[in-house]
């Protein structure tokens, strides 16, 4: 049984409420940082359109939690819509941490809060609604009316335009509130116009990770490794900017970090790998597993010799639940000799030299045609959110060369910008190396073995003569 709360100290806690400052500091005792106190000041302050754009690990769900249970324990006839692209961004992101900050309230507030899978209920009679903004269903978020209505908009770049208009004619009442925050991966649409051809119509705030204290210097310093400082990854991710949407980017930020958030894609295709080979030094090999849409986390070896990093993809062959069709080496350099090991292995090998020229008009080599192939398919897939891959991924940039065809720049100007090579992002790439069918499977595998016959043959009747 719970404490029993007297009326005094009952006052005492309505009276901490009536600011959210003072709610934080003194009911919840969190500590904010800087960034997030100014916002809290603006709410405090009677703020209405707030637009916050944020890096990662700023606290921009915390915040967002904060203001939820405050509304919720402090307001008279509230309701709190939340919404979000995504249900795992409500469900397994957002509504934890309104948990997480609900347990540490005093028990008598605690017990005034009855959270669900996606709402709350406050015994004040006050309501918290989770739901997911969907083009296709703007009706989902219609209906809602209070005296007052705070409306919490989370990744709000992501979120369809459609979508706000529905809040805007919700939003009619004096104490009406919206509260939009989210990355900046888009420099279009409602999110982006609060920041721009809008923004007087805002308070706006910016969440930078480099100047957060919630985000320590090893992590800002690791960001600035994995995605290069003058990337739009980091300007997106790190910095909390909008991209500059550089016009010989490959890959944009915003269809990168959808492909990381997508729910609905396609993994009943085949199974295809590639397989990106390093030598000892500073690279790593990498295979990138991938069904139909679905690409698995990647897997990586370093400081190995030809003969261990073979030994280590037989091994991940034979493991696998579902076994790949094609495996795409390439076999360029230090790979040949990994490509001739599989293939004695009696893997599904298949050669992905992305050296060869390109068999597409206006292509200069398979390179250039893989990741191009990989850009067009990314806008159904699902990749995993490796903050490694992403920022290979971005710094990939095209030229045109002197014969008027289109290429990757060279590996070493990218390596230079990135600190590193793209080992992840070539590795995904290989899987679209070739479309692949089951008879050239079987007729790949086939010339394999003939190859291997004769050269079976031809060592014998050399040995033959020799003596």
């Amino acid at each position: 049984m719970s404490a029993v709360v007297t009326k005094a100290e009952m006052q005492q806690f309505i009276k901490l409420c009536q600011k959210l400052e003072t709610f934080v500091l003194h009911v919840i005792r969190a500590t904010p940082s800087e960034q997030q106190m100014d916002i809290i000041r603006a709410i405090d302050a009677g703020d209405k359109r707030i637009a916050v754009k944020s890096g990662h690990g700023t606290g921009k769900s915390t915040l967002l939690s904060w203001i939820s249970l405050w509304v919720g324990v402090s307001k008279y006839d509230a309701k709190i819509p939340i919404t979000a692209p995504s249900a795992p961004q409500l469900l397994s992101t957002l509504m934890p941490e309104i948990k997480k900050w609900r347990n540490v309230l005093p028990s008598v507030l605690q017990e005034s809060i009855d959270i669900k899978m996606d709402t709350a209920h406050f015994k004040n009679g006050n309501d918290l609604i989770m739901r997911t903004a969907r083009k296709e269903s703007p009706e989902a978020l219609q209906g809602y009316h209070a005296t007052n209505l705070f409306f919490l908009v989370d990744e709000g770049s992501g979120v369809p335009d459609n979508i706000f208009e529905v809040v805007e004619g919700a939003l009619t009442g004096e104490h009406n509130v919206i509260i939009m925050v989210g990355n900046p991966t888009r420099t279009s649409g409602y999110f982006y116009n609060a920041f721009n051809k809008n923004k007087e119509l805002w308070k706006t705030f910016t969440l930078n990770a480099e100047k957060s204290s919630n985000v320590s210097k090893d992590v800002v310093e690791l960001r600035r490794k994995q995605y290069g400082i003058d990337s739009d990854v980091y300007r997106v991710r790190v910095l909390g900017e909008f991209p500059r949407a550089s016009s010989d980017a490959l890959f944009s930020v915003e269809v990168l970090e959808e492909a990381t958030k997508r729910e609905v894609y396609a993994d009943d295709g085949d199974e295809i790998w590639g397989l990106d080979v390093a030598w000892y030094g500073d690279d790593k090999s990498c295979l990138a597993k991938r069904k139909g849409y679905f690409l698995r986390p990647l897997e990586t070896r370093e400081k190995q010799s030809t003969l261990e990093t073979s030994s280590w993809v037989i091994s991940e062959y034979h493991k696998a639940h579902i076994k790949p069709v094609a495996i795409f080496v390439d076999n360029n350099g230090v790979g040949a000799g990994v490509y001739d090991q599989l293939i004695q292995a009696g893997l599904p090998i298949f050669d992905g030299n992305s050296s060869r020229a390109s068999s597409e008009f206006g292509l200069a080599n398979k390179r250039i045609e893989m990741y191009q192939r990989l850009s067009k398919k990314l806008d159904n897939m699902k990749i995993p959110d490796d903050d490694d891959l992403i920022g290979e991924l971005s710094s990939v940039r095209y030229i045109i060369s002197e014969k008027g065809l289109l290429m990757l720049e060279p590996k070493v100007e990218t390596k230079k910008r990135l600190g590193r090579s793209p080992d992840r992002g070539d590795a995904v790439a290989l899987t679209f190396y070739e479309d692949i069918f089951i008879s050239d499977v079987q007729e790949n595998v086939q010339s394999k073995r003939m190859e291997k016959a004769d050269e079976m043959r031809n060592s014998s009747s050399d040995v033959g003569m020799a003596w």
